[in-house]
């Protein structure tokens, strides 16, 4: 019996192809082509702005979607509408909290390009020191840009070198400003965490109107942000040692335990401006000009110094923090307003340092862990 089901099997097998090879309807193949609801998940919000007739990937990001966020600055707003932009929160220590570096698929934020209005947009001055993303890098600054005079955003996530440079390795950014706005417009959003510090306050304004009779505008942008200082950290558990009577470090301060870091973010004031004219001269000229104008006041308190061991003049003796600070101006944190160390400083009671030179360098003896 299995020997005649063998055959059976086998002998079937050329009639099945056989039977493979034959042509079928046209209407049957028309209907096999239609097909059905196609239900995509996983999409970034309800508004599409991905072009997609682009073989790279071009995201347009315009003025209602960077409302909507209820952020401060550009850098945390593109954050949270780009799948591979990457801002952090705190990005270390030294210069890294005044010019925060971002990071755009995996790469530093020196080798993104800024564009404003498809002009390339300066680098910041300072140098992204002591940072977890982009150490070393020098970015653009993109929270001196007004948010308010933002239009749209186009953000090409691929690498452009070959078309703009060795800048354009991670991608182009390119803010366009606006242009027809008319009237005046403003927004304010503030914010605080549980603890009461940490606030956070953004207050922009807008003004446009048309420049002429053939299609001419000036637009004009105000932009304050505040963020006020947060600290995250633990009661410090050691104590403070101040010199003994013939000026030799007390030998206590030789024990590292009990001194650290201070956590959180520092205090951050900044104030933009911006303007966007055009002017039609003929059918193929155009008079235009753009500009933005910021200011910014911020500190941030660095890592405690180290204990004294030895009688040697120090500039921040006793586990005194010294602080970051850019564009000067007094604060009521402790603020080093010169790059350079003093190289000797008396110590009064107090804990307040003041160094022989033009420059003041002020200390603090809280102690922090």
């Amino acid at each position: 019996m299995s020997i005649s089901l063998h055959k059976i099997l086998f002998g079937a097998a050329p009639l099945s192809l056989g039977l493979l090879g034959l042509a079928l309807p046209a209407e049957l193949l028309a209907a096999d082509e239609t097909l059905g609801t196609v239900v995509v998940t996983g999409v970034r919000g309800s508004q599409q702005r991905t072009v997609t007739d682009s073989p790279a990937p071009i995201d347009v990001i315009d003025s209602e979607q960077l409302r909507s966020i209820g952020q401060n600055g550009l850098k945390e707003m593109l954050g949270r509408l780009l799948p591979s932009f990457n801002v952090p929160t705190i990005n270390g220590g030294g210069t890294a909290f005044l010019v925060r570096g971002v990071s755009m698929r995996g790469l530093g934020g020196d080798q993104v390009l800024v564009l404003i209005n498809g002009k390339r947009r300066h680098n910041s001055a300072l140098i992204n020191n002591g940072a977890r993303v982009g150490n070393a890098s020098v970015p653009v600054d993109l929270d001196l840009i007004p948010t308010a005079a933002i239009e749209r955003i186009e953000v090409l996530r691929d690498g452009a070198a070959a078309q703009y440079g060795s800048d354009a390795i991670a991608g182009v950014i390119n803010i366009i400003l606006k242009r027809n706005a008319e009237g005046l417009t403003s927004d304010t959003t503030l914010g605080q965490y549980y603890d009461g510090d940490g606030t956070t306050g953004h207050e922009a304004f807008n003004w446009g109107n048309k420049l002429g009779e053939n299609g001419g505008f000036i637009n004009l942008s105000w932009d304050a942000k505040l963020q006020e200082p947060y600290e995250r950290s633990s009661a410090a558990s050691g104590q403070l040692y101040f010199k003994q009577a013939d000026g030799s470090p007390d030998p206590r301060e030789s024990n590292r335990q009990g001194w650290g870091t201070e956590y959180g973010l520092g205090r951050d004031r900044t104030t933009s401006l911006a303007y966007n004219a055009e002017l039609p001269l003929e059918d193929d000229l155009k008079l235009y000009s753009f500009s933005t104008l910021s200011y910014r006041n911020s500190n941030k308190d660095l890592g405690t110094a180290s204990p004294p061991t030895s009688p040697a003049w120090r500039a921040f003796p006793m586990r005194l923090t010294p602080t970051a600070a850019r564009r000067g101006g007094k604060s009521t944190r402790p603020i080093s307003r010169s790059p350079v160390v003093p190289r000797a400083c008396s110590v009064a009671g107090t804990g307040t340092c003041r160094a022989p030179t033009a420059r003041i360098a002020a200390c603090s003896t809280r102690p922090t862990t």
